[in-house]
């Protein structure tokens, strides 16, 4: 078996170089400019809360050069073996199969497809499965693996879109994906309200869409974050479990909720926290009820037919 190189982790842990855009002025999930600081991380940064739709974000926040540079060769080989590890393919597994139980067989996107994961359970129920990543080589790469296409490009833009989903090469009524899923992918880019609305443009009438992010609103999370405020953790800890080296945006059961229905247009119809795999069946029933228990949640919202 070839042996594979560790990856360099710690590259990855101590986040982009301190590179920052200008500060912005209105609220990167629903634009609202009623914003202000509430926190500053032990890495210095600065965290941000709307007061319209209740998400939280960095302000300012790493430049376009700066998060290239990190991204670049993240979905390594050797990442991948080491991160794909049994625990998440329990947890993609359960993610696809509810969004399976919800949505009608047709065309499936998984977007940030990285290692293909999504792709593959996906077409074991029975959808005709395909990804779109950022990192070209790695996209090639999963593509041959796969035997799927796994597009690539800017997810905001319509050059990466199959002509045969839409016809016109950009979003039209009518057409569009039956299912598409964007788990732990919002947190991550700089404008999370438009790439909301481009996965709700994807859809097909009655497409429904999986989200799935961290829960700042959990109880854990809650209790860290007033601790912080209290001043009662050590600089360096402090505002740790925002993940600042990664996620630029913030999201509570509320905020996802406003996100889905308002920025998007979409239908919400499930909204729980998401039980670790490992969770007995009690306990999983309990965090699906009350998704301050979670330190992750899930939602399922439908495309209006």
């Amino acid at each position: 078996m070839k042996s594979v190189p560790a990856p360099d982790l710690s590259r990855v842990l101590s986040g982009p170089r301190r590179e920052f855009d200008p500060p912005l002025a209105h609220c990167p999930l629903c634009g609202a400019a009623q914003i202000a600081a509430f926190l500053e991380d032990g890495r210095g940064i600065s965290l941000w809360r709307c007061a319209r739709c209740r998400v939280g974000f960095m302000n300012p926040r790493y430049s376009d050069a700066a998060l290239a540079e990190y991204y670049a060769g993240y979905a390594t080989e050797a990442a991948m073996e080491s991160q794909a590890l049994e625990r998440r393919r329990l947890r993609k597994r359960a993610s696809v199969a509810r969004l399976a139980s919800a949505a009608s067989r047709g065309r499936f996107l998984s977007v940030g497809a990285w290692d293909g994961l999504e792709v593959r359970l996906a077409l074991e129920h029975g959808f005709e499965a395909e990804g779109f990543d950022v990192d070209p080589e790695a996209t090639r790469r999963v593509s041959a693996e796969v035997g799927r296409p796994i597009h690539c490009g800017d997810f905001l833009d319509d050059g990466w879109l199959p002509r045969d989903v839409f016809p016109a090469g950009r979003p039209a009524a009518g057409y569009g994906y039956a299912a598409l899923m964007l788990d732990q992918v919002l947190e991550h880019p700089k404008q999370p309200g438009r790439y909301l609305a481009r996965a709700a443009s994807l859809l097909a009438p009655g497409g429904v869409l999986y989200l799935g992010v961290p829960n700042l609103g959990s109880l854990s999370n809650r209790l860290k974050s007033l601790r912080d405020r209290a001043g009662l953790s050590s600089p360096r800890r402090r505002g740790k479990h925002f993940d600042s080296w990664q996620h630029l945006t913030y999201f509570c059961p509320a905020s996802l909720a406003y996100g889905i229905r308002e920025v998007a247009g979409l239908e919400l119809s499930t909204l729980a926290g998401e039980p670790d795999p490992q969770d007995g069946r009690l306990v999983a029933r309990a965090k699906s009820l009350v998704p301050s228990l979670e330190s992750t949640i899930y939602a399922l919202a439908r495309k209006r037919a």
